[in-house]
């Protein structure tokens, strides 16, 4: 099934206001992704796959992870400290929130589909600082908070509890195609 652009700015909302409630929790899910979305009705969509989520300790901000051959990381969404550093804060589930809104927009195209894990580090760690590019289909108003989940510094990025308070009010009233599309399979509006 393919959705709408509407219909995708309701799952943002919805999955941001899961992880709030995570990060609320003291819980860090640490593989948030678009394979970990579980379409659950037509208009309604749940985050699964905990296996690598972890509560914070008493007094700790974050979860560091101790380096060992098995570890294995969902590299293209994970932040560039959590890749550097092993390190695991509600801040860098908002880093994979956003790329998770970007394969969402991109409906289903893998983020740094071309590059290695390494290639990915070098390209969105400094001094480059490079990002995923804008989807077509991707609302303006929505790219610029996926930018803002991609803020390299993890205090500047937007807790869940303000994107859950701003995405309503990003939803487009209404969505016109740039062209017609007459291609199988491809959006049309």
């Amino acid at each position: 099934a393919s959705f709408t652009v509407l219909v995708l700015c309701d799952f943002a909302i919805q999955i941001s206001d899961g992880m709030q409630y995570l990060e609320a929790k003291r819980l860090i899910h640490r593989d948030l992704a678009a394979r970990n979305i579980l379409v659950f009705s037509k208009n309604k969509v749940k985050i699964s796959d905990f296996g690598l989520s972890r509560a914070l300790g008493v007094g700790k901000d974050y979860y560091q992870t101790n380096f060992n051959v098995n570890l294995k990381l969902p590299i293209a969404w994970c932040a560039p400290e959590c890749i550097s550093y092993l390190k695991f804060t509600s801040a860098s589930d908002v880093w994979a929130y956003g790329v998770t809104l970007w394969e969402m927009f991109s409906y289903g195209f893998q983020p740094w589909a071309a590059l290695t894990g390494h290639q990915i580090l070098e390209a969105i760690d400094e001094p480059n600082f490079q990002r995923l590019e804008q989807p077509d289909c991707c609302p303006k108003e929505y790219f610029s908070l996926m930018m803002q989940c991609w803020q390299h510094e993890p205090a500047k990025r937007p807790k869940f509890s303000e994107l859950t308070n701003l995405l309503p009010d990003l939803k487009p009233e209404q969505v016109q195609a740039v062209q017609d599309s007459t291609e199988i399979g491809q959006l049309s509006y």
